[in-house]
């Protein structure tokens, strides 16, 4: 019986161990992707000032926030810094757009090849309940590989 016992231990560590392994890619993922939509707003946010700045006067005085120092210069000086903190910003989005396919890609792999299943959160119908019927049957979850 304690042989048993045991094995049943050593397997849910090994589940915990997956599903513990397969939170940390998630939540990676998902601090990639708000990342991602933070350099999007600022991309955003610098396009419109840029927008705004480009008819005007290049002698024009303007402002510019600065590490919390708020900087007076000319139009003309503020515009090409704009046009390269954009470009650096798209850069910076195509670097981690592809991180984020890679991190998505092993996530998927390792979900495929550890058997991890997503369970439906409260609210959430994709339309199956196909992962839901199989967990009602005694045994499912040992087919059906980790639910997380």
């Amino acid at each position: 019986m304690t042989s048993t016992n045991n094995s049943g231990s050593i397997n849910t560590t090994s589940e915990e161990a997956i599903v513990q392994r397969y939170q940390q890619l998630r939540q990676e993922c998902l601090s990639l992707v708000s990342r991602i939509s933070e350099l999007e707003n600022e991309l955003h946010e610098h396009k419109l000032v840029a927008e705004a700045l480009r008819p005007l006067n290049g002698d024009r005085r303007c402002h510019r926030l600065v590490g919390g120092a708020l900087i007076e210069r000319t139009v003309a000086e503020i515009l090409p810094e704009l046009d390269d903190n954009v470009k650096g910003i798209q850069e910076a989005l195509e670097q981690l757009n592809k991180i984020l396919a890679e991190k998505q890609a092993v996530m998927e792999d390792y979900a495929r090849k550890h058997g991890v299943t997503v369970a439906q959160q409260h609210g959430q119908n994709p339309g199956g309940d196909t992962n839901a019927e199989s967990a009602k049957k005694p045994g499912a979850a040992e087919q059906s590989g980790v639910l997380v």
